[in-house]
């Protein structure tokens, strides 16, 4: 936490400030996301993490959402239901256990809650120049990576995440 002893006012202005900015991301994102699917933004975060981790449980993705068992279940029913994703069962023994994988309609959509998510990103950062783009983003990993403590925190962190994109730089 920021220490107003040592910084004064300036550090609660710059920690207010950079919470104020990432609920504006954040917003901005989920709203756009949830246009695209015309639903809500957890059903694009389901779509997004289904197409990066094809072939996963319902288990597997109700941690990464940090969701119900139920809510997820619900939440894939509707992405069957709509032609996004197919549920298949693998284990004859156990009727419950079930991988996710995106139908080609569900692949076009992902596609299309990504590049919508990247446009309204790139028009926030807008005003920033390249090198104020470039120290964003190296403050902003660095934030990341003193903030996550696990792999499935990192995952859930990342449930909008275009990975391709993460992996390029």
């Amino acid at each position: 936490m920021a220490n107003q002893d040592t910084h004064g006012t300036d550090d609660a202005r710059m920690v207010n400030l950079a919470g104020t900015f990432a609920l504006l991301l954040t917003d901005r994102m989920f709203q756009t996301a949830s246009d695209v699917m015309d639903q809500g933004h957890m059903t694009a975060a389901a779509l997004i993490q289904i197409g990066q981790y094809s072939g996963d449980s319902i288990d597997a993705l109700r941690h990464r959402l940090g969701l119900s068992h139920s809510a997820v279940v619900r939440l894939t029913d509707q992405l069957v239901e709509q032609g996004y994703i197919q549920k298949e069962r693998t284990v004859k023994s156990d009727a419950r256990v079930a991988v996710l994988t995106l139908t080609a309609q569900g692949k076009k959509q992902r596609s299309a809650v990504l590049a919508a998510r990247r446009k309204t990103l790139e028009k926030l950062l807008k005003p920033l120049n390249g090198k104020e783009l470039k120290l964003l983003g190296q403050l902003a990993e660095k934030i990341l990576l003193a903030g996550v403590s696990s792999s499935i925190e990192a995952e859930r962190v990342c449930r909008f995440c275009d990975t391709p994109a993460i992996q390029a730089s």
